[in-house]
């Protein structure tokens, strides 16, 4: 009995053995989804996409309204947050349009931009994260000449500098996708946007 198991079990991976003799195993995955499966999974995703829309839509909302306005944290959160709906807006959009056309998006030209609008909102809100804790480092360390450098003209000019600076690497990163599609015409004409 136990000389049996150790026959059983010996082998490669992937492979099951018996009896001195091999077969391989199938690893393919079936990744059709039931109906019902995929109707859950789409609900899912409706509503964390609106529970980040609303709350990224009140964040902003609350930031803006803030009595302390001026405090550059609170114009660098609400930065933040706008780059967070957008982020959330664009990519609703296209899921729901994928699923109310029943098919994948194809990589195209809507396929470029919507990828540099989507790079745009991630590189400005992570660039507002640095700047957020560049601050905070300021505001801890050099408290003493925190009034000095942090004042809401320079973070206006920093958020200004982080959206040019964002839109201009979401620009090339589109003009180099532009290059493959156009160098690769035959090639990618079947590939999957996403």
């Amino acid at each position: 009995m136990n000389r049996s198991s150790n026959d059983s079990s010996s082998g490669s991976p992937g492979e099951t053995t018996a009896a001195n003799w091999t077969q391989p195993v199938d690893r393919t995955w079936d990744v059709s989804l039931s109906e019902k499966t995929s109707l859950t999974l789409f609900l899912v995703f409706l509503v964390c996409a609106l529970f980040s829309l609303t709350a990224n839509g009140l964040l902003f909302f609350l930031t803006v309204r803030c009595k302390q306005l001026w405090q550059p944290q609170y114009i660098l959160l609400s930065n933040i947050a706008a780059c967070g709906f957008g982020k959330t807006l664009i990519a609703t959009c296209v899921v729901l349009s994928s699923v109310v056309r029943n098919q994948a998006q194809l990589f195209g030209s809507w396929c470029i931009v919507r990828v540099c609008i989507l790079r745009f909102f991630f590189l400005t809100s992570q660039t507002s994260l640095a700047l957020m804790a560049v601050e905070r480092y300021i505001f801890i360390c050099h408290g003493i000449h925190y009034l000095r450098l942090i004042r809401t003209s320079s973070v206006h000019i920093s958020l200004g500098l982080l959206w040019l600076l964002s839109w201009v690497v979401s620009v090339h990163g589109g003009l180099v996708l532009n290059q493959m599609k156009l160098g690769l015409q035959q090639h990618t004409n079947r590939f999957l946007c996403d």
